[in-house]
């Protein structure tokens, strides 16, 4: 059997992409109807439910909509179309709009005050970067629910790029923390370790005006934003905790080298004398 080459295999799988992109949104062999709002879908039940066990066990498991074809979802109709362009692209597109930021929260997540609303006085580009952020929040929560792991993945690795390129300030450091901790579950660590990681590792700069180019009496982390995020306090303690205690182990071991060292040292100088 003739081994395929890697340029082969490359070009085989770009041609496999373009055939299921090219049947996204199109109704001519769709088996499957997603409603969304007033917003109706045309899906393929051989692409959505073999990469959504949501979509697996709605049609499968003996439902009404295994017999209708039509699954009816309380999400947000710009969310549901990034979420079919994932499972027919292996990607999703953002166009930012800050009305449809706004997130239902988790049963599970922190009730916090902030959620992922619009941020407040602030310039453009730190509104910008505020809704972009919360989109990819929005998608990793909807992948949560409808059990997609692959836009989970993807939308984490989204959000933390972006993240990386966000100056962190008093108005968007408290969006993005209120945002995490009220849309994902206690037990979800994905976009809440990155959250306390980050904080860890700017924690003087959050905490202190100039470290943030703040206004005096300003700061990114303020009292307040540890208060109304318990969940966020605890998980930010017990990181402390940890570090502390990695350091502590990490000097100790360090100081009984050095012990073992010198007496390695004095023992040659006895030897020599």
């Amino acid at each position: 059997m003739e081994e395929k080459t890697p340029l082969r295999k490359s070009i085989q799988l770009e041609e496999l992409l373009r055939g299921l992109a090219s049947i996204h949104l199109d109704p001519t062999y769709s088996d499957l109807t997603i409603v969304c709002g007033d917003k109706e879908y045309a899906v393929h039940k051989c692409i959505v439910c073999p990469r959504s066990d949501f979509f697996a066990k709605t049609c499968n498991g003996g439902f009404e909509e295994s017999v209708t074809n039509r699954v009816v979802l309380e999400e947000k109709p710009d969310l549901i179309e990034r979420m079919i362009e994932y499972l027919y692209t292996l990607d999703y597109h953002l166009e930012v709009h800050s009305p449809e930021t706004e997130l239902p929260r988790h049963p599970d997540g922190e009730n916090t005050e902030n959620s992922l609303e619009e941020p407040g006085d602030t310039d453009e580009n730190a509104a910008t970067a505020c809704n972009t952020l919360s989109l990819h929040i929005l998608m990793y929560s909807l992948a949560d629910r409808l059990l997609i792991h692959g836009l989970k993945a993807l939308s984490k690795d989204k959000f933390e790029e972006e993240l990386a390129r966000v100056r962190l300030d008093s108005s968007t450091f408290p969006h993005i923390i209120s945002g995490i901790y009220s849309s994902t579950p206690e037990s979800d660590r994905g976009l809440r370790d990155l959250a306390v990681n980050m904080t860890m590792d700017n924690l003087a700069a959050l905490r202190t005006a100039a470290g943030t180019g703040e206004e005096p009496g300003s700061m990114a982390f303020p009292d307040s934003l540890a208060k109304s995020t318990p969940q966020f306090s605890s998980d930010l303690v017990v990181e402390m905790m940890n570090r502390t205690v990695a350091e502590v182990l990490i000097l100790r071991s360090t100081l009984e080298e050095t012990r073992k060292a010198e007496a390695r040292l004095r023992k040659k100088r006895k030897e020599f004398i």
